[in-house]
């Protein structure tokens, strides 16, 4: 099965509706929300602290005490204190989301398709920072009550959990969209269907044999997320992004954004190669006239994008 970019659809049924078989490895595939009546035990799921703080039958005021918060970072970045957020998927970035939402004072949960014993050591201690860890398919009354949920790259955002929870009024955005929001500095990204890793190794270089202060990651490397400590003022990101992480991103905006080639690529994700072209071609959509847009003239759907609106 293959998903559309462009979803003009409603969901219909969302407690029965089911998704295709997983394509991207990333555990989830089939998804189905899961019925409240159904769902484990918060306590046996690792959800103690989520319980408390996101309760089932009472929707009045949230009290939480949230800890491991860094005092300092918490007073300059208060937007995130005491917000509910949902990580779905719990590999590299959606730990790495995790442990940074924690840190601002978000109460955080995280949830993957994968049975609990099958999550790694890294995933697994996240709990001992308060996160709650959730196997299987987000009950619905928590998806009622969340102010943001963080996708995985590898996580499509139209399945049916990630609608509900939009619906419902969260936020929805990637990882990627998250670190920008905190990075400091100047962002370059690089995106492409071959040599995106060599391009973003090499500016990566470059950037640092003039002397500049330089971190690089993305789908490269580290997450950025886990970047944004280190990240200076002066300083410049170099991002490898993929098609997958360029889906959630509202409001990213790259000072050099560069697109290397369009070749058809992950067309189990996507349902048509428009869609994934269209996709790649969102790196460009925050960007203003003070930006930097590179093309590839030699790879004609890279130089088609310099007419695109």
């Amino acid at each position: 099965g293959r998903r559309s970019l462009r979803d003009g659809s409603h969901v219909g049924d969302v407690a029965s509706g089911r998704l295709q078989d997983d394509e991207a490895h990333d555990g989830y595939g089939a998804a189905l929300i899961q019925d409240d009546t159904a769902a484990p035990s918060f306590r046996d799921a690792g959800l103690e602290r989520v319980e408390d703080c996101f309760p089932v039958f009472d929707f009045g005021d949230f009290v939480c005490v949230v800890e491991f918060v860094d005092i300092e970072t918490a007073i300059g970045e208060v937007e995130l204190a005491g917000k509910k957020v949902l990580i779905i998927g719990a590999a590299r970035s959606g730990i790495a989301a995790a442990r940074f939402l924690v840190r601002r004072g978000a109460v955080v949960a995280i949830t993957d398709q994968k049975p609990i014993e099958k999550w790694t050591p890294d995933a697994l201690t996240l709990k001992e920072s308060g996160v709650g860890l959730l196997p299987g398919e987000p009950p619905s009354w928590l998806l009622d009550q969340l102010d943001l949920v963080v996708v995985s790259p590898g996580v499509p955002a139209d399945i049916i959990p990630i609608r509900y929870a939009e619906r419902a009024g969260a936020e929805v955005i990637g990882e990627v969209e998250l670190a920008a929001r905190y990075l400091k500095g100047r962002i370059i990204a690089i995106t492409g269907s071959n040599g995106k890793t060599t391009t973003t190794s090499l500016i990566g270089e470059l950037l640092r044999d003039a002397g500049m202060q330089v971190q690089v990651g993305g789908n490269i490397g580290k997450a950025l997320i886990s970047m944004v400590e280190s990240s200076r003022d002066d300083g410049w990101t170099v991002a490898e992004l993929s098609s997958f992480q360029l889906e959630t991103i509202p409001t990213f905006r790259p000072s050099i954004a560069i697109v290397l080639n369009v070749t058809p690529n992950h067309m189990d994700r996507y349902e048509t190669f428009n869609d994934y072209a269209a996709a790649k071609h969102r790196i460009f959509m925050n960007q203003t006239a003070g930006d930097v847009a590179v093309l590839n003239a030699d790879d004609p759907h890279a130089a088609s994008f310099a007419t695109r609106p």
